[in-house]
């Protein structure tokens, strides 16, 4: 069975987190990782939104969210200090274990101030900042299922899905 990657980033970190609420059933179980100690995370008996305003004052780096939800296996916050290559938005990741992808692709694209949503097979994207803008994006990228940016402060979408 395949897997999809869907990832997507906004310049703020409550737009993030809730299209994650948004596609994400009540979450199961949180695991967070600190500002200090990047990529070693641990169980949290905090609630989403606790973490996500740990997330904002910068006591934790990122977050994966698990739910009883078979179709998902995670959803990952990850805050821009910690992305390899430099990506200066707040970006959500959101792993899914079904074929039908569609359904949160279509969701993402309604929710406003993201600026970027693309969906990746079996991994995602490494983008850099000079990469968000519709001139930039990289749409030809090996694995890449479908792409959406919106140009700095535009509500429209560029975007792009590969034929099946």
């Amino acid at each position: 069975m395949s897997q999809y990657v869907v990832e997507f980033g906004a310049e703020q970190l409550r737009l993030v987190a809730d299209a994650i609420k948004l596609i994400l059933p009540e979450p199961r179980q949180i695991c967070i990782d600190s500002s200090h100690d990047k990529m070693s995370y641990t169980s949290t008996a905090k609630t989403f939104d606790e973490v996500v305003n740990d997330l904002a004052t910068g006591i934790v780096a990122s977050a994966v969210i698990r739910t009883t939800d078979a179709a998902i296996r995670y959803a990952l916050i990850t805050s821009p200090q910690i992305h390899i290559p430099p990506l200066a938005l707040w970006m959500g990741t959101i792993e899914i274990a079904v074929e039908n992808w569609t359904s949160t692709w279509d969701a993402l694209l309604k929710q406003p101030g993201l600026r970027f949503v693309c969906v990746g097979l079996e991994e995602g994207l490494e983008l850099r900042d000079e990469q968000i803008s519709p001139e930039t994006f990289p749409w030809e990228a090996d694995g890449l299922l479908a792409g959406a940016v919106r140009a700095n402060g535009e509500t429209d979408w560029t975007q792009r899905v590969a034929a099946p």
